[in-house]
């Protein structure tokens, strides 16, 4: 921990015992829901000075990822004509409609991602798996080693990446989700055309083969397999994802990479399914409020002046 950063916390800490019920620390649905801090069953208000400095390292990685989208000071987004301008109409449209789902709360992410993997992301893992699984299966029996260890390599990376994005809480979910959408609609661009043709030569995946199929496609496999199986155990998929799953960058740097994987705005749009697309259109029939609420705002207070006064200490400085 910084010298700051501890100044910060220590204070933050021993601000609790001032008073409680106007604090923002003590909003435990909003350090839950939206920063996505799991607040331990021993640890009761005032919390200790450990996990005030989580909350306040989560608070400002928020604050740093989505700052670009609000007012400047503000707790509020840009308005829409200067957010279309400096985004684009397609990205302010997305980019908001996320930053409301994330106010909405655990409820409103959980609707939002549970959009987003049923009609976008869970169509492409089924397939993909089914693929790998029978390959995994079958291909030893035909003393196919090498493709049998990428098929394998590659379940793992799949279920490696999905299991990171699925252990993500609160606002990171919801750009985890994002990004994994968007990540494997780039890969069933180069893979998906391969995985149709192979499940339309096996046909159902328990079926037991004849010789007159078996033949042609082991040599189809040895022929094809190898450039596919690198494409999704590879290193290019795992640094996309990679990416597109981190928060560090702030929003429009994730939005940039997320559109040049996509190949256009439009396509991250497809990319999110249409569960996603419907959930962001009712959000723009419904009028939504901007204004923060109220334990949201006192937290960006709150931070921004125990950071002021964080700062001018470090200088010997009096305010």
């Amino acid at each position: 921990m910084s010298a700051v950063t501890r100044i910060i916390a220590e204070d933050l800490y021993r601000s609790q015992n001032l008073r409680p019920i106007c604090n923002p620390l003590g909003n435990s649905s909003y350090i839950t829901g939206v920063l996505g801090i799991q607040i331990p069953l021993n640890e009761s208000f005032p919390y200790s000075s450990l996990l005030v400095e989580q909350i306040l390292h989560e608070q400002l990685l928020f604050e740093g990822f989505w700052g670009d989208l609000l007012q400047k000071g503000k707790d509020k987004l840009l308005d829409k004509v200067e957010g279309i301008k400096k985004f684009g109409k397609e990205a302010w449209a997305i980019l908001s409609a996320f930053y409301h789902v994330i106010k909405g709360g655990a409820s409103e992410i959980g609707s939002f991602t549970g959009a987003v993997a049923k009609k976008g992301i869970n169509i492409i893992l089924k397939k993909i798996n089914a693929t790998l699984k029978w390959m995994v299966e079958k291909l030893p029996g035909w003393n196919m080693p090498t493709f049998t260890k990428l098929a394998q390599k590659a379940l793992d990376v799949i279920a490696s990446l999905t299991a990171g994005v699925n252990s993500l809480k609160g606002w990171k979910r919801v750009i985890g989700f994002a990004g994994l959408a968007v990540g494997l609609a780039w890969l069933w661009d180069k893979v998906g055309g391969w995985i149709d043709e192979f499940k339309g030569m096996v046909g159902d995946w328990g079926n037991e083969l004849s010789d007159e199929v078996t033949g042609p496609l082991k040599e189809w496999i040895k022929e094809t397999a190898m450039e596919k199986l690198k494409e999704v155990g590879g290193n290019a998929f795992q640094k996309i994802m990679t990416t597109l799953a981190s928060v560090t960058s702030g929003v429009k740097p994730w939005w940039d990479a997320a559109v040049k994987v996509a190949g256009g705005a439009k396509l991250v749009i497809d990319a999110l399914g249409s569960g996603a697309a419907r959930f962001m259109s009712r959000r723009k029939r419904k009028p939504i409020s901007t204004t923060p609420l109220r334990s949201e705002s006192l937290v960006r207070d709150y931070v921004q002046s125990i950071l002021r006064e964080a700062y001018y200490s470090s200088r010997g400085i009096r305010v």
